[in-house]
């Protein structure tokens, strides 16, 4: 499951704006915001840097930078959309003709649906 959670971070969750990011990080992506997908996230880090795919590299980067700010600061930094596009160099600002609505996703990777309240 964390695995999962990581490759939708890595390829979805950092492509939306801010509202459905906020909204992917308290509803779907609760293993991997914690120490436990630091370490999954520096493991693919370790990985894409291995195989030389630098795209993968950097955008695990940027979840990485994004899940450390969170466990600091909770959803200070992360919660104001300035300083969201500021952390995310993959996000709609800087890649607007890649960004996705979390409603356009067909298969939602949401822990929710694993592990129930």
């Amino acid at each position: 499951m964390l695995g999962v959670s990581v490759h939708y971070m890595i390829n979805s969750v950092i492509r939306f704006d801010h509202r459905d990011f906020l909204k992917a990080m308290k509803v779907d992506l609760g293993p991997v915001l914690g120490h436990t997908g630091l370490w999954a996230l520096r493991q693919q880090i370790n990985f894409a840097v291995e195989t030389k795919d630098n795209e993968l590299k950097k955008k695990a980067k940027v979840c990485l930078e994004l899940i450390e700010k969170l466990i600091e600061n909770n959803y200070d930094v992360i919660g104001e959309e300035k300083k969201y596009n500021f952390i995310n160099k993959f996000g709609p600002k800087k890649c607007p003709d890649q960004q996705i609505k979390r409603k356009d996703i067909k298969h939602l990777y949401s822990w929710t649906h694993y592990a129930p309240l």
